[in-house]
């Protein structure tokens, strides 16, 4: 509420103040965007620590995903064509929806959404500088993510900014099994670990890179074969990028190929490492990204991006294999039969 709060304060005060060439209403669309999106959080959050998975994920990483598109194609084929403000208010609309559909599914299964202040005091004394790591690598992540797009437009501008926000939005279509399956292992994963079950920490890990690195293969080789193809179903000029679309798609192919890591260091006591690893390397990344654009344009931008995430995946990687006992990339398969044999002999 905040934020939204602060970014309508914002916009409102610059238009009453600086004349701008173009309208700032999709401004005030994001900002009501932003409530319901933070409130499915924290139900997402809120249904899986108590063990309902779908009813986490169903709602809006299903039913509003599938919604958007389909509310959008059908008021195009009847006439209706969205501004930017419009498509953010009707997706705001249909996420709200999906939230209220997500309350009553969970109250019919008996499980607890309300939001209390209850055992707070005692978490912050107890938890407290835990928990402040914790969001402070989660905001590094969520700036990771955008900030190259931020800066690509206001360097280049807006289209050169539409240009890589396509490709690489495009190119996360590569983590979708991997999402999935960390939303299932991560409780898994932290169960074994802290019951000193290493083997068991071990095997579940490597399954799910293995399972989520298979996913991201294919999709790597489609996108490097028919990239072109599918980036021109946004328009024509999409497909210019196709070489940014695969030098981004690498990137995550790495990060598929080294597994569940950002789950091991943020449960395992690693979210100091992980937040000071990523902060830094976001932040040189940004530098140089800023240096390479004017003379290497998107691909500069995007191959720099590339790099960034081969450095921070496979330091983390070498992390947890060294501080926290697991190996959470795809070779993590092969310390299952040491383990397996470690683990016959001492019983």
């Amino acid at each position: 509420m905040a934020i939204s709060i602060v970014l309508c304060v914002g916009v409102f005060a610059v238009t009453g103040t600086v004349t701008l060439s173009d309208t700032t209403t999709h401004f005030y669309g994001a900002a009501f965007l932003i409530l319901p999106m933070a409130l499915a959080e924290y139900n997402s959050s809120a249904l899986r620590a108590q063990g309902s998975l779908w009813t986490a994920l169903l709602p809006r990483d299903i039913l509003w995903r599938l919604a958007m598109p389909a509310a959008t194609v059908a008021l195009f084929a009847a006439g209706v064509i969205l501004s930017g403000a419009d498509a953010l208010a009707l997706y705001s609309a249909l996420l709200v929806g999906s939230l209220v559909l997500q309350y009553w599914v969970a109250h019919q299964q008996g499980y607890e959404l309300r939001a209390g202040w209850g055992g707070t005091a005692q978490y912050l004394r107890e938890r407290g500088s835990i928990g402040a790591w914790l969001l402070l690598g989660a905001l590094i992540e969520s700036a990771a993510l955008n900030a190259d797009v931020v800066l690509v437009g206001l360097m280049a501008g807006l289209e050169s900014s539409a240009l890589y926000f396509n490709a690489m939005r495009t190119a996360g279509l590569m983590t979708l099994i991997s999402y999935a399956i960390v939303l299932v292992m991560a409780p898994v994963i932290t169960r074994h670990y802290y019951a000193g079950d290493r083997f068991q920490t071990q095997l579940v890990t490597a399954a799910g890179a293995w399972a989520g690195f298979a996913f991201a293969v294919c999709t790597f080789g489609l996108f490097v074969l028919f990239g072109e193809p599918i980036l021109s179903l946004f328009g024509p000029v999409y497909g210019d990028a196709h070489l940014v679309l695969v030098l981004l798609s690498a990137g995550l192919l790495v990060d598929a190929a080294t597994g569940p890591t950002l789950t091991l260091m943020t449960t395992t006591g690693q979210e100091r490492v992980f937040a000071y690893s990523l902060g830094a390397v976001t932040l040189v990344s940004l530098v140089i990204q800023a240096l390479v654009l004017p003379t290497y344009g998107l691909v500069g931008v995007a191959a720099v991006n590339m790099i960034a995430r081969l450095v921070s995946q496979v330091f983390m990687a070498f992390w947890c294999i060294a501080k926290v006992g697991v190996d959470p990339t795809i070779f993590g398969v092969l310390r299952l039969r040491g383990m397996g044999r470690q683990l016959q002999s001492s019983q």
